[in-house]
């Protein structure tokens, strides 16, 4: 997820480009962005949908995308969808985006949520390798229901 480090020049950026002109240079933030991508249960070949989903105050650097999401006729936000929400953490290090990504898809609620806790990975195990020896620690994965 790279939209929340653009901090200015993406809508002129793609107006130029609609116009056949060249693009201008977009302003990006220094830090890192990991997404996790919230599921329903059955998901993707028969994902459950209708589950009301509840989204609490988030932690700071935490975003919430929609995909799989619709208004109920009772007003209430609904999983309508195999993928319903993405959870981005936006912070200045991987690790700290990782983790504010991993608790803000911990802390959304709704019946059947699937989601993986190992995301990003690969990324966090090179950049562990590329730490002094005596400072790396292990790391776990898994999918969480």
């Amino acid at each position: 997820m790279v939209l929340p480090l653009i901090a200015q020049g993406l809508t002129d950026c793609l107006w130029r480009v609609a116009r056949g002109e060249s693009p201008v240079r977009m302003n990006l933030v220094r830090g890192a962005a990991v997404t996790t991508v919230l599921a329903s249960q059955g998901y993707p070949e028969q994902p459950i949908k209708g589950a009301v989903i509840t989204i609490p105050s988030l932690p700071p650097g935490a975003m919430i995308f929609h995909a799989g999401t619709s208004r109920g006729t009772d007003g209430l936000l609904r999983v309508d969808g195999g993928r319903v929400l993405t959870a981005t953490g936006v912070a200045p290090s991987f690790p700290e985006a990782q983790r504010i990504s991993r608790e803000a898809a911990e802390a959304v609620q709704f019946d059947g949520k699937i989601f993986r806790q190992d995301i990003g990975w690969r990324e966090a195990a090179r950049l562990e390798d590329r730490r002094p020896a005596g400072a790396q620690q292990a790391s776990g994965r898994g999918v969480s229901p």
